[in-house]
């Protein structure tokens, strides 16, 4: 069995700004591994759009799941 040595940080952001605005790439990306998910979440929550009231209480739950979320969000 071959063993995986890990990329460093900087190639996997780097790796990961590219794919700003592939979303369905970004998606991917955050499930590779626990390492690659903030990079991701940065770019995928970076812009919400709220339409109607159903996307508030879509973005309140997601919000009180995973705190940490609030803080990519940069333009609502």
């Amino acid at each position: 069995m071959t063993r995986l040595t890990a990329l460093p940080p900087e190639l996997v952001d780097e790796a990961i700004d590219h794919l700003w605005n592939d979303i369905r790439s970004l998606q991917s990306c955050s499930l590779v591994c626990k390492a690659w998910l903030p990079s991701s979440r940065l770019h995928l929550f970076r812009t919400v759009r709220l339409r109607k009231a159903d996307d508030c209480a879509k973005l309140s739950s997601i919000v009180e799941s995973s705190p940490i979320i609030a803080r990519c969000v940069r333009k609502l």
